[in-house]
C-alpha cells in the first residue's frame, strides 16, 4: 500500500496564524486542516477535470 503524505505548517490563514496540515490525495484534492485542533478548513481540486473526450484525446494522440 502507497504511503500518503502530508506537510506540516506554520502560515497564516484567514489572516490569523495557524499550525496547518495539508495533505493532496489521488482523487485530485488537497485538504488542509488545523493540526492542533483538526477542524477541517478548505478542500480545492489539485487538477483539472478530466472528461471523456479529453481521455480520447490524450489516448488518440499516444497510439498515432
Amino acid at each position: 500500500m502507497r504511503q500518503r503524505r502530508c506537510c506540516l505548517s506554520i502560515r497564516s490563514f484567514n489572516s490569523a496564524n495557524s499550525t496547518l496540515l495539508l495533505q493532496v490525495n489521488r482523487n485530485g484534492f488537497y485538504y488542509i486542516l488545523d493540526r492542533i485542533t483538526g477542524k477541517f478548513l478548505l478542500a480545492e481540486p489539485s487538477v483539472d477535470a478530466a472528461t471523456d473526450e479529453t481521455l480520447w484525446r490524450f489516448e488518440a494522440n499516444r497510439i498515432g
